[in-house]
């Protein structure tokens, strides 16, 4: 990455210099100036906010390269803030994109409105708008080669950003035989720590850096034997972070009262809940029944299974009480879930009716939404998933299945995501997936090595750890080469389809592009007949007459792009 000007780092390290002068302070360590003079941190600290704001503003004005790398003892410093600045330049992007999108908006507005316009679009008897704010108007059946990109909302190649993932093994022979959940704790900026629970009631962990996964250890918990049982084959967990401690179900028993406890990860003890108070189910919590954290409300909500007519429920660690609520919902072993960690739902896919059940707590009782799916759904029973940038991620796990497909969480279409799995996977019932995304601080600071990594434990063959990692950045050894034969192939772009009011003749549209570095915007085609009959290429914002297609009220748009151009928001219709 290329060095910064000095004045920019410097205005950039404002930050960066507090989180520093708190650990200085911590320590007890001094800053010697270039001139002699030494400055007790703590001391600056103990005479207020003025004093340590007066005490960054000197050390920039006696700074120099070296002189700061060496009192704040960072040798990836630079890196560090040229990475900051490279945030912000994607942040500043972001603000354009979105003034594009508004400045678009506007403008299709006042020239369908305006009567002395001499656009076509006063005329339309229908058009719609599509700011691209999600990718619920996205078709990704009939798309090829793009994306809707869940960071600066815009339609890009597949091709010209490197977004895929990459599946390795990052650890064989794992300690863990047994089914199991697994969860993670972050420690330091881009590190952190996965944890694994097991039926047996063992607790692992391992450290997990730049260098990649550490040694397992295994955690000896205090008392186990307050959990009776000593298998817990078939029990549900979930992990608070708030906590840092797991609320466990059993799985099966012999007896059929309630039972459950909490795991706390800090002092490696277990504690019966089973007769804490409030409105808690009548029975045992059964193997079909769903446990999941809310972070929102700082409960635990969980289903009451089949032995309790499916009720919903909650348990509050601040009042160690439980709740129950009117809301029911019948969850199988053959269904398909997800946690959604950024809106606090879990997803829940139904293999036999195909349909997916949408789960949130709401303080007052539990929102619960059910939608059909659009596309060829395949049999994805026994299937593991996570949740990422708004879609939810199938990885098959029976016979030699290695595609991976992707349910759009916002119009609830299924597709082939072209991704692999060379390996196969075993089914739920014995192996965990967990996904793990960390992309700022503890100060909120985007970091330069931001995690976006999926692990998987297989029990199949021997017990293994597989990662998915997302790789955002490009590789410098292989920078994007717009003459590449491959990459002079168009990517094109279909919307959903118009249910327009009558068979539309002609038709026109607005399309905004950013071009970047090779993009380029090859133009636009339209059909009404939902993507049967495609016109010829024409360019956005020319009348362009279509009646020579198959009659039909379903209008769609395709927008055929090259390289890094992104779509960032379009407008299309017609008239008779």
């Amino acid at each position: 990455m290329k060095d910064i000007d000095f004045k920019d780092f410097l205005i950039q390290l404002d930050k960066r210099i507090e989180k520093k002068l708190w650990e200085h302070k911590l320590n007890g360590q001094y800053i010697i100036l270039p001139s002699g003079q030494t400055i007790d941190v703590a001391y600056e600290f103990s005479k207020g906010k003025e004093r340590v704001d007066n005490l960054k503003e000197l050390l920039k004005s006696h700074a120099t390269k070296e002189w700061v790398l060496k009192q704040l003892q960072d040798p990836t410093l630079f890196n560090k803030i040229n990475q900051d600045i490279k945030n912000l330049r994607e942040e500043n992007k972001k603000m354009n994109i979105n003034f594009l999108k508004e400045v678009t908006r506007s403008r299709i507005k006042e020239e369908s409105t305006n009567t002395n316009s001499s656009k076509p679009v006063k005329d339309f008897t229908d058009m719609k708008y599509d700011a691209l704010f999600d990718s619920k108007e996205f078709d990704f059946a009939l798309s090829k080669d793009c994306y809707w990109d869940f960071q600066t909302k815009t339609v890009r190649s597949i091709r010209a950003v490197n977004k895929r993932p990459s599946f390795g093994e990052a650890k064989k022979d794992m300690p863990v035989q047994y089914s199991n959940i697994m969860f993670y704790r972050t420690t330091y900026d881009s590190n952190y720590q996965l944890y694994f629970f097991d039926q047996m009631k063992k607790l692992y962990r391992t450290n997990v850096g730049y260098s990649g996964l550490e040694s397992v250890e295994e955690l000896v918990i205090q008392n186990p034997e307050v959990i009776t049982k000593e298998n817990l084959y078939g029990f549900k967990a979930a992990y608070s972070p708030d906590y840092h401690s797991l609320l466990i179900f059993p799985g099966y028993i012999d007896n059929q009262s309630f039972t459950a406890y909490i795991l706390d990860i800090n002092t490696l003890t277990i504690t019966d809940i089973s007769l804490n108070g409030g409105s808690k189910p009548a029975k045992h919590v059964f193997v079909d029944a769903l446990v999941w954290y809310d972070k929102t409300n700082r409960v635990f909500c969980f289903s009451g299974s089949s032995y309790n007519n499916d009720k919903l429920y909650t348990y509050s660690p601040d009042t160690n009480t439980f709740n129950s609520y009117n809301n029911s919902f019948s969850y199988m072993q053959n269904h398909i879930k997800a946690f959604d960690e950024a809106t606090q739902t879990v997803y829940v896919f139904n293999p036999i009716t195909r349909t997916v059940a949408n789960i949130k707590f709401i303080g007052s009782g539990f929102d619960i939404k059910t939608n059909g799916l659009m596309g060829d759904v395949p049999n994805l029973a026994g299937a593991m998933a996570f949740i990422k940038d708004d879609e939810m991620l199938f990885f098959y796990c029976y016979e030699a299945n290695d595609k991976v497909f992707a349910l759009n969480l916002h119009n609830y279409q299924i597709y082939d995501k072209n991704y692999y799995v060379p390996k196969p996977l075993s089914s739920d019932d014995t192996s965990s997936v967990l996904y793990v995304e960390i992309l700022q601080d503890n100060w909120g600071n985007p970091l330069y090595n931001q995690v976006r990594t999926a692990y998987f434990y297989n029990l199949n063959a021997e017990p293994t750890l597989y990662t998915w990692t997302y790789k955002y950045n490009e590789d410098p050894a292989n920078p994007y080469n717009p003459s590449d034969p491959n990459n002079q192939v168009p990517w094109e772009f279909v919307t959903m389809p118009i249910l327009t009011s009558e068979v539309l003749n002609f038709v026109y549209s607005y399309v905004t592009v950013l071009n970047n570095l090779y993009g380029q915007l090859v133009g636009v085609q339209y059909s009404r007949d939902d993507g049967k009959t495609w016109s010829e290429f024409v360019q956005t914002e020319d009348l362009t007459e279509i009646s020579n297609q198959p009659s039909g009220t379903k209008l769609r748009l395709k927008i055929v792009a090259k390289h890094d151009a992104e779509i960032v928001s379009y407008g299309f219709g017609g008239m008779r």
